[in-house]
């Protein structure tokens, strides 16, 4: 650079390259450099500051010196723009002992820090404890530059994290309207969140961890002048409770409901000389508190006019004081306190910011993620597969091996979703234009200094019609969603589901008998129980090879046909993997990655090797029940590639057919043809016999732990080749557990989980793996003579999924299958829940135990959704349980069902959501006078309620029906009005329930496979006594009165015994 220079030209260092340019002035050399000499042996690099404040030459001319100063500042202005760290000047010749830090990639590092202004408000809301008023709020926090919020009179019950679309709300309220405290966090900061504690009503703290430097915001509402001096010291005491859980920097803020006024001369430390008004006895308080807390008084240390000080103003506009203020520790940190005078909110208050000076580190775009986008449109689509082709089109033969194929697929998915991402729309919006018009008219007057009468009133007209217009906005939008959901889908499910409009976070779990106190303690505690639950049990059973050998035929490769129809079946508005990637993405570009993924999985077929994104999940935890601090209560849920799941799917169906051939029919969990009804069924029927001739029956329930976490992987495999499934298959599905890993996905993931047993939930091989495995278990056992002897064969258990019921004469055999089936899971990691394990019975309770723990006797026990007894009224009381369930799954959809919405839509409502929900295992009833008296009071009931009947208006059920279209059963019995029946699109509850039940019947006359419903059924019962008298009504009577005792051979013929439904239905409802 020195001997450029000396030649006269323009010569500098830009971005570690040396930049020489011709001088503008041909006929003058430039002067020589006055950079440092070399010393021999040694280097010196020249600061670019240092450079650019050289002082210029006597002789230099203008427009040289003017080209050089244009120069050097373009190459400021570009250092705002390149990523790369900035330029140093290096001599010539010289090696860089310091050079730029490069990452892997060769890439220069751009993690450097800057100075960054972090902007925290506090803020008086007057209440969020509706939905509207949380709108409001976030409409007015559009227009405003805040980061992190503080809240006062929150008013909303509870201490919880709820995440919405742009933020975190966190509270803590206990008296209702009252009081209430919390914060409002950007979304982009939520990782930043260490800790959220409510102390009490009035005093919330938060924790955030910014780089390396902890703050902790404690947010505090204090008692008005009217409270007692009780309230005022424990409120102060609750701020001492939060000041000793703080870090090292903190901020105390919040409405203190105190006058301050002008500082005193002792008071420098504490007060800036900027304070307004006179100090009153609360100010003291506030005073002392930060003396005492070595604490500034933030909001006087900075010169404001005494319009940009007030934070209150009285309701007559009059009184306006400073009560709202920020302390800290750290004065430093501050640069500026303002108070905020354009919020569009309607509150008494305005809000303070504080602008906070931090060091963070610079964002890079790189590794941002936008969220994903689904083409809705059309045109979209159209976009989306063209981009597709683009990427994938270049790919004339198949990669060199599984995991760039892999890579390939899912960046060009990626990819071509990113370009169309430009049409991404935001979320619905809320407000109409006529409420943002009043929201804007009311700001203005709310601003506007000297307002005549007339502004008054029209002002106090605009509060009321905001707050209505709002609420018929946020009405409208509800309206609008559930009325496009019940049209398209059916489904209410779905439109909550949009209409959700946060998510709650956990907010903390039980730790040693502790409470976890950070938001990395939950999230530690969460990992460290999934590590431990998921560590194996029997490592050296693990590493042994599998001994069992079988001859595999050759597997036929996967057909494009296969994936194109495996596509289709993928399902919409599931959670995406850890690769980002969702069903509809996969769904939308099947006509362009069919060939490519069929291509792929062939790959896998062949090489038996797995793509690392088939390996990783996240876990997402879904509550159960129980204690929510639990972490035991909650399911976890793994989040998958879709492009595995797809490839899962596939092999699902091939193996399918293996594993359920395979499986007696004793387990009816995870097949097709079965359901719960062929259990209920058969488990009534015992139990309904046994009692009908006085035989004594022992019924045990059993319950596992965590059984589809537990099972160790070599059971799997064993169970898998016992079932002479293709060792391929084995092989690919070993290589996957092998190396699965998961983290915990709360609003951050935690560290890596190796999985080493259990299945994965999420995974659509998990259900057939499990009862695999099951089943290898259930064949250990000798189990041929024991159970209740049926005809010529003996029924020991039933088998839905792991739900086990086993079936005895005696104490002693039920006690010894037990411990025989105890040890035989415990083999394979499955653990039995001794104390959620129950036994029922029609005898003597005898004494029960396992591993020396004692099994509960109880009189009835719900069983596949159903309560089960041996008591006479268990019939009335499962349909008492099932009125009650759906009268409040009735409520839970008051708002369709109430409201403004056209009866159609009631009926799809009624439909879809109630009568499943009130008729459920309906096909095992016995339907007696009185079950069918209070199924039909309690529809008629639902009806009167839709529509806004009270029984006082005394309008008889057959206006009410002629409204609703519902025909009642009994009329419609003794009028045969066939053209209402031809009309009308929902039936009567207690005809619908016959009707099932008929079918029902039917369905189990005709089973092939000699199921135990079917045996169970035909069965005359143990032998044995019946009670003296009149027989209790069984399940088949009423069948028996219609079409006679031969009705099982009679229900083979498919037409006669349709031909028979209505005068079943007919004659079951004239007996109301």
């Amino acid at each position: 650079m020195e001997e450029e220079i000396k030649n006269g030209k323009v010569a500098y260092i830009r971005y570690d390259k040396l930049i020489v340019k011709e001088a503008t002035n041909e006929k003058r050399k430039r002067s020589p450099t006055q950079s440092p000499k070399i010393m021999p042996g040694g280097s010196e690099s020249i600061p670019t500051r240092a450079f650019n404040k050289q002082p210029s030459k006597k002789n230099k001319q203008p427009h040289i010196r003017k080209n050089i100063e244009s120069s050097q500042q373009n190459l400021r202005q570009q250092k705002t723009k390149l990523k790369t760290s900035p330029s140093r000047l290096v001599t010539v010749g010289v090696n860089d002992h310091h050079p730029p830090n490069q990452n892997k990639n060769g890439v220069l590092s751009s993690k450097l820090k800057s100075n960054s202004t972090f902007k925290i408000c506090t803020y008086n809301v007057r209440s969020l404890a509706s939905i509207e008023r949380h709108l409001e709020l976030s409409y007015a926090l559009e227009n405003i530059n805040w980061d992190i919020m503080g809240l006062s009179e929150v008013r909303k019950q509870g201490c919880n994290i709820e995440e919405y679309q742009k933020h975190i709300l966190c509270y803590k309220g206990q008296t209702k309207g009252l009081h209430g405290v919390g914060f409002l966090i950007k979304k982009e900061h939520k990782d930043k969140i260490t800790a959220f504690q409510g102390i009490s009503e009035r005093v919330a703290l938060l924790q955030l961890t910014l780089e390396d430097l902890s703050i902790t915001l404690i947010q505090v509402y204090a008692p008005t002048e009217k409270s007692s001096e009780e309230e005022i010291n424990q409120f102060y005491n609750d701020i001492e409770k939060a000041h000793l859980l703080s870090d090292d920097i903190v901020l105390v803020m919040g409405d203190f409901n105190a006058k301050i006024g002008c500082p005193r001369a002792e008071e420098s430390f504490i007060m800036g000389k900027y304070g307004i008004g006179e100090r009153n006895e609360r100010g003291e308080r506030l005073i002392d508190f930060a003396a005492e807390n070595k604490l500034s008084i933030m909001n006087t240390f900075f010169k404001k006019k005494e319009s940009r000080k007030w934070t209150w103003i009285s309701p007559d506009k009059k009184t306006k004081n400073e009560i709202d203020f920020i302390l800290t520790n750290s004065p430093k940190i501050v640069t500026n306190i303002e108070v905020l005078s354009n919020m569009r909110y309607p509150s008494d208050h305005r809000p303070v910011r504080a602008n906070i000076l931090l060091r963070l580190p610079r964002k890079s775009r790189k590794n941002f993620k936008s969220p994903p986008y689904i083409p809705k449109t059309e045109k979209d689509i159209k976009v989306y597969v063209d981009n597709l082709k683009t990427h994938l089109g270049s790919v004339q033969s198949e990669p060199a091996d599984v995991q760039t194929y892999n890579n390939l697929i899912a960046e060009s998915i990626a990819a071509s979703l990113k370009i169309n991402s430009t049409a991404l729309k935001r979320r619905h919006k809320i407000f109409s234009e006529e409420t943002e018009e009043l929201i804007r008219r009311r700001t203005e007057l709310i601003h506007t200094k000297h307002k005549d009468k007339e502004m008054k009133n029209e002002l106090r007209k605009l509060f009321k019609e905001t707050k209505r217009s709002i609420k018929k906005d946020y009405n409208n939008y509800r309206h609008e969603v559930i009325t496009k959901n019940l049209n398209k889908h059916k489904s209410t499910k779905k439109a909550f589901k949009e209409l959700t409009l946060q998510k709650t976070w956990i907010q903390k779990l039980h730790k040693n008998s502790e409470e976890t106190k950070t938001r990395q303690d939950v999230k530690e505690h969460a990992t460290n129980f999934y590590k431990e639950l998921y560590r194996s049990r029997d490592k050296e059973e693990m590493e042994q090879t599998i001994a069992v050998e079988f001859t595999s035929n050759p597997i036929e490769p996967i057909a494009e046909k296969e994936v194109y129809d495996s596509i289709k079946k993928l399902k919409n508005e599931k959670s995406p993997g850890p690769d980002g990637l969702s069903n509809e993405a996969v769904k939308l570009g099947a006509p362009v990655l069919t060939r490519h993924l069929t291509q792929l999985f062939n790959m896998v077929l062949d090489t038996e090797t797995v793509p690392n994104q088939w390996c990783t999940s996240d876990i997402i935890l879904l509550y159960k029940k129980g204690d929510p601090l639990d972490i035991g209560n909650y399911r976890p849920i793994s989040l998958l590639a879709s492009i595995y799941k797809l490839f899962a799917s596939i092999v699902l169906k091939r193996i399918t057919h293996r594993i359920d051939t395979s499986q007696p029919i004793e387990q009816a969990g995870f097949r097709s043809g079965y359901s719960t009804t062929d259990h209920i069924q058969t488990l009534e029927q015992v139990i309904e016999k046994y009692s009908e001739f006085n035989r004594p029956l022992y019924v045990a329930f059993i319950d596992y732990s965590k059984a589809f976490d537990s099972i160790s992987h070599s059971s799997i495999w064993n169970a898998l080749i016992q079932f002479k499934v293709d060792r391929k298959y084995i092989n690919i599905i070993k290589k996957i557990y092998d190396n699965s890993t998961s983290k915990v996905k709360l609003e951050t993931r935690g560290d890596p989980i190796h999985i080493e047993r259990g299945v994965r939930q999420g995974d659509p091989l998990s259900p057939k793996l499990f009862i695999a495995v099951l089943e290898n278990i259930f064949r250990q056992l000798d189990w041929a003579k024991k159970g209740i002897r049926i005809g010529n064969r003996y029924l020991s258990h039933l088998r839905f999924a792991d739900d086990i019921v086993i079936l005895a004469e005696t104490p002693k055999d039920l006690e010894t299958m037990i411990e025989s089936l105890d040890q035989e899971s415990s083999r394979v990691g499955l653990e039995m829940n001794a104390s959620k394990t129950n036994i029922m019975t029609n005898s003597r309770k005898r004494t029960i135990t396992v591993k020396g723990n004692r099994i509960e006797y109880v009189d009835s026990y719900i069983y596949l959704g159903k309560q089960v007894s041996f008591n006479k009224k268990n019939n009335e009381e499962e349909v008492t349980r099932r009125v009650n369930l759906t009268w409040r799954r009735f409520w839970s959809l008051k708002e369709v069902l109430k409201g403004n919405y056209n009866l159609h839509m009631k009926k799809v409502v009624i439909d879809t959501c109630l009568l499943p929900c009130l008729l459920y295992g309906c096909q095992t009833w016995v339907f007696t006078k009185k079950v069918q008296q209070k199924i039909t009071s309690t529809q008629r009931a639902m009806e009167r309620s839709i529509l806004k009947i009270r029984k006082i208006h005394k309008i008889k059920s057959e206006k009410i029906r002629n409204k609703t279209k519902v025909i009642d059963a009994l009329s419609h019995a003794l009028t045969l009005n066939a053209d209402i029946r031809e009309k009308t699109k929902l039936t009567d509850a207690v005809q619908h329930a016959l009707r099932l039940k008929w079918q029902w019947a039917g369905h189990v006359s005709r089973y092939a496979d000699k199921r135990w419903s079917l045996k169970t059924t035909k069965w005359t019962g143990p032998v044995g006594k019946r009670n003296i008298g009149r027989p209790q009504k069984r399940w088949a009577d009423d069948i028996i009165e219609t079409v006679g005792k031969n009705w099982m051979e009679l229900a083979k013929d498919r037409e006669k015994w349709k031909g028979n439904e209505e005068a079943f239905t007919q004659k079951g409802s004239m007996q109301k």
